[in-house]
């Protein structure tokens, strides 16, 4: 539908005019003052604290030792700009992530990138897979957790690299500023979990915190602050905790948070899913791997216009995966920059890291010779790393044992006088800090980055292997010891016997360090494909992908022809996909030939795969000639599904990249674009424009705008319009800047023309002058107007600030939406308000604007403006709910609460279904109690069965976000009562919410209510398998048995089956790969 469509043309008029001067009169200012006066005190021990908090954390993204050289520059990219988030899911593990995960996004990408700009966030869900469901979970970014989620406990969960750390060192430093401009009272404490030990407890790290940044208090008046003050405590690496004191770190944890639930603290975790927290009323969520258009747009910034050879070398180099963690890529892009190459594996990146880095120290000016040459600070940190991985698996070491190891090692460079006679320790250690790869902390010294312990490990590992094998019989089960095995494999001359060993336990692993190898003997190679042939045609999806993915690998490694046999003879379809498409990256006649029989190839898709038979055609096509790229065009006109549409986007894209797209070839799908459909909508539009976008070729724009200017129903091509204006604002040339502003300028045009060429000059990448905006913003076509008041945003608030004022109250709704949203982002909400400026007629979409800004930026200061709203729109209860959710976020809980009383129809709410519906969503805002009195409430006053079981289906959602024991056992009488239902539906979106929130003591419960209920759907089965993936034991591998081998027709269950299965074992540490005999009985 067009954006017309969303707003009435005749917009309820909440209010005339708001009495500002009396909503900001007299009292209300000094009503502000007190407010900033309260802050001011609230704050007024912490000042010095915060201040030095601010100053050291400004660095956020890497520590100051770490030095790549002159040449490099580090960038910092706010996380709330890149990182996504999901509901986290235990079972998703390292292999079954093979693919390219694609997580869609309605906001097509970012343009800075702190890490709260730069990561988004799923909540946590503990058994997403790689390959089944279409995500079902929302995708948040860090602003959209804080304003809908309202738990005070967080948990983030995600891989080494993704940038945890960096997301709580950001955190951290905006909340200092925060409460320094006396915006917030949220006082923010970074603790490092890793020093959590036999003599420091939880609250000594806390008040160590303190200390180190200036601020020594006693126990007593830590408790004294805790019940005056409000804290945001970041706890980093619960995942790093030494084994033997998580168990006491637990209980610790439990106890801090029965304190600070009785307060308005609030507490955020980090941690790798090789260990999750359990803690209850907390909200968990995984890091989401960087998307295709993350990955393009972080390497953007670096790299301008060659970040699309850059993103072709990481596809022919199989670095997609590597791609997806945010460390990784940023290494990556920073080595590609310097020297115009991708090493092709992980160790090889950080190896390339080292050897930079070896090279700056060497070449950097020095007035005195070293104590420590390099090779002695290598085979130091690689002792260090090792022992740190053996003792604890963990990166730190105590001083005692940094010296225990150190001294021998420092004694035998004494005895060979490669280095002086008796150092200080201290000038060790600060040598050894000098190379960026540890620093010094409260209990001894730590490897500041998992990545560089592992690569350090593997080096020692190493050689520690030639001198005794049997070194890796203990570790190589173990999965905090993956990529250290895996990295080993790269320091010997011969790794064959060491493969060999490793193969006992882990094929998958063994395959990793085949790839890493220099020398293997080819009976070995051998038997690792024999062994991944079989898997090919293993019944569970799973196992399949997992064998074709490091065949493939292997097969560029060491060809042998083995894919054209599976090809040719195995069963299942998504196999030969892979192997069809890899078959045709040997551009030989033979492989044309094989691709081009296949090119009728089409079997039916399932939401498992992800992928099409066609697709996979078209994706092998592309590494051919023009006649084969006009072969794919034909295949994408006959299927426009969002997976083959999606795969000959793909195919395009590396062609172009590789600059083999020939003119007749490009032609032909410029007319593709041009052509008219019979559907308003496909998705093949906005592929198509994806691949014009990066041909980025000048010469069909003329021809596209002549094409829009024959549109006459927008609504009937709005898709096709809103692809267009994308495209036309993708050029940043001069020449198409001035087509879009005469036409955009010149009334003669159409109005849709006018208006989406406004619109591509709003988001346009190329240089527009702020007077075209102003001078459309007076325009009288409404569309030119909105893009118009939209391409402010790109320009700094002093010189759009009269503009946005001027235009306020304009008399379309959606246009006072935008100007209040502009004003929220660039802080001129509160000048507005100030000066007496707000809208003389506002409609609801504004207020809802303007409500949003408010919780956005935290702006107390606006809260007397929400006194006056309050009561001009007491006949809008949608609003006035709305406004008791912008109290509650401001800590005003009783102010919110007497707006929901308004509510109550005697001892139930009114039965509205608006209002119930709203009472659901805000619910979760308020402290647990409450919550939970609002759900009960809201179930009571629905009047019909069939509502109620609507009513309780959103109110499982919302459970889930309250969290707690008590929401756990609400969701277990609801999925109870309705367990002889086989529809499904609501005891799936029960189990949804569930998963997440229970712990290994509800393992009897699931098993038992999957004994009771063996009626149940395959849908509901699904989910409940997954939740005993999360918690379960040795006994819950039992029943999961026993469904697989019930189920074995059945690939969904199947393939959750193994999920859970494999997650119980890697919870237990155990890194062992689960073949088809281990799940069948």
């Amino acid at each position: 539908m067009s954006r017309d469509a969303h707003i009435k043309y005749s917009p309820q008029e909440i209010f005339q005019r708001i009495d500002l001067k009396k909503s900001l009169s007299k009292t209300a200012a000094q009503e502000n003052d007190e407010e900033l006066t309260r802050k001011r005190i609230k704050i007024s021990d912490f000042t010095f604290y915060l201040k030095n908090v601010r100053d050291t954390f400004q660095n956020w993204q890497i520590p100051s030792e770490f030095h790549l050289g002159d040449d490099f520059d580090f960038q910092q990219y706010p996380p709330d700009k890149l990182l996504r988030f999901q509901n986290y899911d235990p079972n998703d593990n390292s292999f079954s992530n093979i693919k390219d995960r694609k997580i869609h996004s309605l906001t097509d990408i970012f343009q800075q990138y702190p890490p709260d700009k730069l990561l988004r966030f799923q909540n946590y869900d503990p058994n997403d897979n790689s390959f089944s469901n279409i995500k079902d979970r929302e995708i948040y970014s860090l602003s959209d957790i804080e304003e809908k989620v309202k738990s005070k406990n967080k948990i983030f969960i995600g891989n080494s690299g993704i940038g945890k750390t960096t997301l709580l060192k950001y955190l951290t430093w905006i909340k200092s500023n925060e409460c320094l401009k006396y915006q917030n009272t949220l006082i923010p404490v970074y603790i490092q979990l890793k020093n959590f030990g036999l003599n420091n407890s939880l609250q000594s790290l806390i008040l160590y915190s303190f200390a180190e940044k200036g601020l020594n208090i006693s126990e007593v008046q830590f408790r004294d602050y805790l019940s005056k003050n409000e804290f945001i405590f970041l706890f980093d690496a619960y995942d790093e905790v030494q084994e033997e004191y998580i168990e006491d770190l637990q209980h610790e944890m439990v106890q801090f948070f029965d304190i600070c639930k009785q307060k308005s603290h609030k507490i955020i975790i980090t941690s790798r899913n090789i260990r999750i927290p359990r803690l209850s009323s907390s909200s968990r969520f995984y890091v989401c791997p960087l998307d295709e258009s993350q990955i393009q747009e972080l390497s953007r910034q670096y790299l301008d216009n060659d970040y699309s050879k850059f993103c072709y070398q990481i596809q022919i180099k199989g670095l997609q995966k590597e791609s997806q963690n945010t460390l990784l890529l940023t290494l990556m892009i920073i080595i590609y920059k310097k020297y115009d190459l991708i090493p092709t594996l992980r160790t090889k990146i950080i190896k390339k890291v080292v050897e930079n880095i070896e090279n700056w120290e060497l070449n950097k000016p020095q007035r005195f010779k070293p104590v420590l040459s390099w090779e002695i600070k290598i085979d130091i940190l690689s002792e260090l790393a090792l022992e740190s991985a053996k003792k604890h698996e963990t990166l730190s070491l105590t001083k005692e044992e940094t010296n225990e190891i150190m001294f021998p090692i420092i004694e035998h460079y004494e005895r060979s006088r490669e280095i002086p006679s008796r150092i200080e320790r201290k000038s060790l250690i600060n040598n050894l800090i000098s190379t960026g790869f540890i620093y010094e902390n409260i209990n001894g010294i730590s490897f500041w980055h998992t990545a560089f312990l592992e690569y350090f490990a593997s080096k020692s590992l190493a050689e520690k292997y030639v001198e005794n094998p049997a070194i890796i019989e203990e570790i190589k089960a173990r999965l905090w010891w993956k990529f250290i095995i895996i990295g080993a494999a790269g320091f010997l001359k011969d790794s064959t016997t060491y493969i060999e060993s490793v193969l006992k336990t882990n094929l998958y692993l063994a395959s990793s360090c085949l790839l890493e190898s220099k020398f293997v003997d080819c009976d070995l190679v051998n038997k690792i494909k024999s062994e991944l042939t079989a898997n090919c045609e293993s019944s569970i999806y799973e196992v399949r992908q997992r064998g074709i993915y490091f065949l493939s690998k292997i097969e560029e490694e060491y060809p042998s022809g083995l894919l054209f046999k599976i090809l040719d003879k195995n069963p299942y379809s998504d196999i030969k996909q892979i192997a069809l498409e890899e078959v045709a990256k040997n551009k030989t006649e033979k492989a044309k030939k094989i691709v081009c029989s296949f090119i009728d190839w089409k079997e039916k898709v399932t939401f498992v795969e992800q992928t099409t038979t066609q697709g996979s055609v078209a994706k092998a096509l592309s590494n051919f000639g023009e006649d084969e790229h006009l072969m794919i065009i034909d295949i994408w006109k006959k299927n426009t599904d969002i997976f083959t549409s999606s795969a000959c986007r793909e195919a395009f894209i590396d062609i172009v990249r590789r600059n083999q797209l020939t003119e007749k070839v490009k032609e032909k799908l410029y007319n593709f674009y041009l052509e008219p459909r019979e559907q308003p909508f496909l998705v093949d539009k906005s592929d198509l424009a994806k691949v014009i976008i990066e041909i980025g070729n000048v010469t069909f724009v003329p021809k596209l705008i002549q094409n829009l200017k024959h549109i006459t129903d927008e609504e009937k091509e709005y898709e096709f319009l809103w692809e267009s204006e994308g495209i036309l604002a993708s050029f940043e040339s001069n020449d198409v800047i001035e087509q879009l502003i005469s036409y955009a300028i010149d009334k003669n045009q159409s109005n849709i023309l006018r208006g989406y060429c406004t619109g591509a000059l709003s988001k346009s990448k190329g240089k527009v002058d702020i007077l075209i905006f102003k001078t459309l913003a007076e325009d009288d076509n409404l569309l030119v107007r909105r893009n118009a008041i939209h391409g402010l945003r790109k320009y700094p608030a002093l010189e759009v600030k009269e503009i946005l004022f001027r235009h306020i109250n304009d008399e379309d709704g959606w246009i006072q939406h935008e100007i209040i949203e502009i004003l929220g982002e660039k802080g001129l909400l509160i000048e507005l308000v100030e000066n007496n400026r707000l809208p003389i007629k506002f409609y609801n979409i504004t207020v809802e604007a303007y409500l949003k800004q408010i919780m956005k930026y935290s702006l107390y200061k606006l809260i007397p403006t929400l006194n006056e709203l309050s009561s001009i729109v007491k006949d809008n209860n949608r609003l006035q709910i709305q406004i008791a959710e912008t109290y509650c976020y401001l800590s005003e809980e009783g102010k919110a609460k007497k707006i929901i009383e308004n509510f109550y129809d005697g001892d139930k709410f009114i039965a509205d279904d608006n209002i119930l519906y709203d009472m659901i969503n805000i619910a979760p805002s308020f402290d647990l109690p409450y919550s939970l009195e609002l759900i009960n409430q809201v179930l009571k006053s629905v009047n019909t069965l069939e509502k109620k079981y609507t009513y309780e289906y959103w109110c499982s959602e919302a459970l889930g976000k309250i969290g707690g024991i008590d929401s756990v056992e609400y969701l277990k009488k609801i999925v109870e009562k309705y367990g002889s239902e086989k529809d499904g539906i609501l005891i799936e979106r029960v189990f949804r919410s569930l998963n997440p929130l229970v712990s290994t003591k509800d393992e009897d419960w699931y098993i038992n209510f999957l004994k009771l209920h063996t009626d149940i759907s395959d849908t509901d089965l699904n989910r409940v398998i997954e939740g005993l993936g999360g918690i379960g034991t040795d006994k819950s591998i039992k029943i999961i048995r026993e469904i697989a081998q019930s189920y074995k027709d059945n690939k969904y269950i199947l393939n959750v089956c193994f999920r859970s299965y494999e997650n119980i074992m890697f919870s237990s540490g155990k890194f062992t790969n689960v073949k088809d005999e281990d799940l069948f009985l």
